[in-house]
């Protein structure tokens, strides 16, 4: 009441006013209004002109104008995000590949005793590589340009494994909680999408504990939902389609999340941790990933007490036995091999490795040479092993053109990042084996011999 006489008091002395104002109707609805005030004289009587336009339809459209501008803009800058991300993987992954041949190559050649600094030093960059290397998926993961073939997956299972390596690198302080079941929690996915999803949520819960003492608990379990919409502090989505799930918890004793940044922790590059200790993309993984699943995400958080993150993924009936690679013993051969990448430094490196394990190999960074050097002696070569991305024509190129001269050549195919071509694409050409850069030398060792047995 104060301040509509203020208004009209205003409206008095200015000579005239414009104002938006909101009214409660007796069914509770809230309009808005804009209001147009100048005083009268009738008769010598003073009056107050009031004319109420109701915009409230008015507001609600630019509302939902900004907000779809709001939309769009986020979706150029997702757009933009996968293009930077395709672009720079395989670059990216080129270079990574080289820090990790010369790095096997150079760990081959040392004495495994105990207390070899130089060998834990390697260790230690080799693992940098496989931390940059999961770095690379999470971004093409996130700008949706690095989905792998879903399978039937034992959820379980997966997460014994992440916590065997998260306990090598917790500290002792933090003592871990474990409640996962025998039976196969089994859903439609990939092992590295399901891995990510649970170490990011792990690492996060880490990090909340900032070095104290502290529970990191995961814990596992199928549960039923049904109609009812989800509950928590924050929910990614308030309806989920009724079935059963599996509900993986993840909780710490940290520190907590502050109410006025919860619903931001899955923005993409959002992070309260300090400079170099975190990318802002762990939490914005997860939310992809648990999307593109059809599942859910709910976060309850008390400041000073600690967080629980729940999420759902959906359930299926059946699992496909995992394919196993035995890599307690390098694979060796003496078979001939042309490989062909115009990373040199990256071909000098994988020779190096293939000629340790015996083979004969003819390099070239170039395909054109390449394919002369194939068509002029087709018979002299067991297998071609060849990068994607090369000047002149690709590696996809060279397969098909190697094929024309010689059907039967097994050819394995190399990228760290292809718009162009995957691995359903590269089987319809022909091509054996499709491989992700960088490629450690026991994979690229498997994938020859495997190639090169099934010629047999």
């Amino acid at each position: 009441m104060a301040e509509m006489i203020d208004k009209i008091r205003c409206t008095v002395e200015k000579g005239q006013d414009s104002f938006e104002t909101y009214h409660r109707r007796k069914d509770g609805e809230i309009r808005v209004y804009n209001v147009n005030a100048r005083p009268i004289n009738i008769r010598g009587q003073a009056y107050l002109l009031t004319l109420l336009n109701d915009i409230t339809e008015k507001k609600r459209a630019e509302e939902e104008r900004l907000l779809l501008e709001k939309q769009l803009r986020q979706a150029h800058k997702m757009e933009s995000l996968g293009t930077l991300a395709g672009g720079i993987a395989h670059d990216f992954n080129n270079i990574l590949g080289v820090i990790l041949g010369y790095g096997e190559l150079s760990l081959s050649e040392l004495p495994e005793e105990p207390g070899n600094s130089l060998r834990e030093n390697i260790e230690s960059l080799l693992k940098a590589v496989g931390r940059a290397k999961d770095l690379v998926q999470q971004i093409l993961t996130f700008s949706r340009q690095g989905e792998e073939r879903r399978k039937p997956i034992n959820v379980n299972a997966i997460a014994r494994e992440t916590l065997k390596l998260l306990r090598s690198t917790l500290p002792a302080n933090i003592e871990i909680r474990q409640n996962i079941g025998e039976e196969a929690n089994v859903i439609i996915g990939t092992p590295s999408q399901v891995q990510q999803v649970i170490m990011n949520l792990c690492t996060n819960a880490l990090h909340a504990m900032g070095g104290n003492q502290g529970i990191l608990s995961l814990d596992i379990q199928t549960t039923a939902v049904g109609f009812d919409p989800v509950k928590g502090d924050f929910v990614a989505f308030k309806i989920m389609k009724p079935g059963a799930y599996v509900r993986v918890t993840v909780s710490d004793t940290g520190h907590g999340i502050a109410p006025n940044i919860l619903e931001r922790v899955f923005d993409p590059y959002f992070t309260t941790k300090p400079p170099g200790q975190g990318s802002g993309l762990g939490l914005a993984v997860v939310h992809g990933i648990v999307k593109n699943y059809n599942g859910n995400i709910a976060i309850d958080s008390r400041l000073h007490q600690g967080t629980v993150v729940n999420v759902w993924l959906p359930i299926v009936d059946s699992i496909e036995a995992p394919e196993k690679i035995d890599f307690e013993t390098m694979p060796l051969g003496t078979e001939r091999i042309l490989l062909v990448d115009d990373e040199e430094e990256l071909l000098k490196s994988h020779r190096q490795i293939l000629e340790k394990l015996h083979y004969k190999v003819v390099s070239t960074h170039l395909s054109t040479t390449a394919l002369t050097v194939f068509h002029k002696n087709p018979a002299d070569f067991d297998i071609i092993v060849t990068d994607m991305s090369m000047p002149n024509f690709t590696g996809a190129q060279l397969a098909v053109e190697a094929l024309k001269i010689r059907p039967d050549i097994p050819i394995i195919l190399c990228t760290g990042f292809s718009e162009f071509i995957d691995a359903n694409l590269a089987k319809t050409i022909g091509i054996k084996e499709f491989l992700m850069k960088p490629v450690n030398k026991q994979t690229l060792a498997a994938a020859i011999r495997k190639v090169l047995d099934e010629k047999i």
